[in-house]
């Protein structure tokens, strides 16, 4: 059992589906088919399961932890939101690096993983967990919402009380940052999207950064069907074929929150009689170019 690259997967293009290895109680045979057929070199937020993350090395691949588990917290008054983080949070980052160690899996983490970090907190928290971070020597990814990008996006972003113009990402909650990307997954228009990305770099402040797209293949609550995943799929990697400094492609979603199956652990599903078969074989086409790619 291996990847499909020669390319190890932390100096490669990355190629993962959002949430597959989280939770191994979400069709785990359905998980390992496709860990086994080898077009996934990068995973994200690999939970706390050692056996998979043990089943990832095994197969050539690398995973990215989840970089936010550590204490932050938000605090709302008469509408008013404040953020922190717990005390203690070095030492849980420091125990985490040390049971990787202690497992022998340290060599296999690609780097830490944020997922909309200023919806959660604020950019000066951020910049100082990033810090932390740095001082181990991994990569760190951030993957933002539209809000977090475009200012006026957020439904209160004119409620002076809520304040959520003061979580749009700067130059230095970015910092540290080495990959970022964002979701976006009403459009499949390339124009649109590269509008979106150009701000995206615009407010990072640095051209060093590896660039992340965000395939849509999930159906959104069934408000989506196969055709637009497939062309948004196709609209992200035109857009990254075209970076400087490709990071991958995330595709959203794995498993499914609620009981309407939105998600690709149930339109992959072999019990699946409308399952989404073209987008599947496009996927594995596309993953298995990118993750032979080399990182620039």
């Amino acid at each position: 059992m291996k990847i499909n690259s020669n390319i190890p997967a932390d100096k490669a293009v990355g190629f993962e589906i959002y949430h597959f290895a989280f939770d191994d109680g979400k069709k785990p045979e359905l998980i390992k088919k496709y860990l086994e057929m080898g077009f996934m070199n990068s995973f994200q937020n690999a939970g706390n399961d050692l056996e998979r993350k043990h089943e990832i090395v095994k197969a050539g691949g690398k995973f990215w932890m989840y970089a936010q588990g550590i204490g932050f917290y938000t605090n709302n008054k008469d509408g008013k939101l404040t953020y922190g983080i717990k005390d203690g949070w070095q030492d849980k980052i420091a125990a985490t690096v040390e049971r990787l160690k202690a497992e022998g899996l340290w060599d296999a983490v690609i780097g830490f993983d944020y997922d909309e970090p200023m919806l959660q907190s604020d950019n000066d928290i951020v910049e100082m967990v990033a810090e932390e971070y740095a001082k181990y020597g991994k990569r760190q990814r951030a993957i933002f919402s539209y809000y977090e990008l475009i200012e006026g996006s957020h439904p209160r972003s004119n409620d002076p009380e809520f304040g959520k113009e003061g979580h749009l990402i700067n130059p230095k909650s970015c910092r540290f940052f080495t990959d970022v990307g964002f979701d976006y997954y009403g459009p499949t228009d390339y124009d649109e999207h590269l509008r979106v990305l150009n701000e995206m770099k615009r407010r990072v402040g640095r051209d060093d950064v590896n660039i992340w797209l965000v395939p849509c293949t999930w159906s959104i609550d069934n408000r989506f069907g196969q055709e637009h995943a497939i062309n948004h799929l196709e609209m992200c990697y035109r857009l990254l074929k075209e970076q400087e400094h490709p990071g991958g492609l995330t595709c959203y979603n794995w498993y499914s929150f609620g009981k309407n199956g939105e998600s690709l652990d149930w339109l992959l599903d072999e019990n699946n009689e409308s399952r989404w078969t073209n987008l599947e074989k496009r996927m594995i086409e596309i993953a298995n170019e990118v993750i032979n790619m080399p990182l620039k």
